[in-house]
């Protein structure tokens, strides 16, 4: 088995730096097909809706 890193190098066997994995993965949330895809994605979308009307009280004052 390979490391995480070397799975999100397409486990090609040479390892990703964490902090440029992060900046990939947290760069493709920047594109607004990305953001678009999510919410249209209806059990998604429900999913976090439920997660936070039946937690209200975690968000309260927030």
């Amino acid at each position: 088995m390979g490391t995480s890193a070397n799975a999100a190098a397409g486990g090609r066997g040479n390892p990703v730096d964490k902090d440029v994995d992060y900046a990939q993965y947290f760069c493709t949330y920047a594109f607004l097909y990305h953001q678009k895809e999510m919410l249209s994605d209806r059990v998604r979308m429900d999913a976090y809706f439920n997660a936070i009307f039946e937690n209200r009280h975690h968000f309260n004052g927030k």
